[in-house]
């Protein structure tokens, strides 16, 4: 599908395909993973069936969370510790695993 711009909500466009993306809703909790998910990554074998979670709060804040995963959650390169909640700023890159599930967050304009 591809990635329409909605002014003010954030997107989770894929690094290398950047046509892939998710719009993050404020107010409701993402689960990402390979099963059973609101944004599934099945491809990934190193992205976890529960892998992170992402939020947009009410007052449009970013954040991102593993739920210890095997393989772990990046931002900007650096490993998150288990259950703590990151704040994502405008264009940081999140990687889920090992393999090629790296993203970057914004918010369209």
């Amino acid at each position: 599908s591809s990635c329409q711009n909605v002014g003010g909500m954030w997107v989770l466009r894929h690094l290398k395909d950047p046509g892939q993306c998710h719009y993050l809703p404020k107010g409701k909790e993402l689960v990402i993973g390979r099963r059973d998910c609101d944004i599934l990554l099945r491809t990934d074998t190193s992205v976890s069936r529960k892998h992170a979670l992402l939020l947009i709060a009410e007052d449009n804040k970013g954040y991102v969370t593993d739920c210890k995963s095997k393989f772990g959650t990046f931002v900007g390169g650096v490993k998150l510790p288990w259950n703590s909640k990151e704040e994502l700023v405008q264009n940081a890159v999140v990687k889920f695993g090992q393999m090629g599930a790296e993203y970057r967050c914004h918010i369209a304009s």
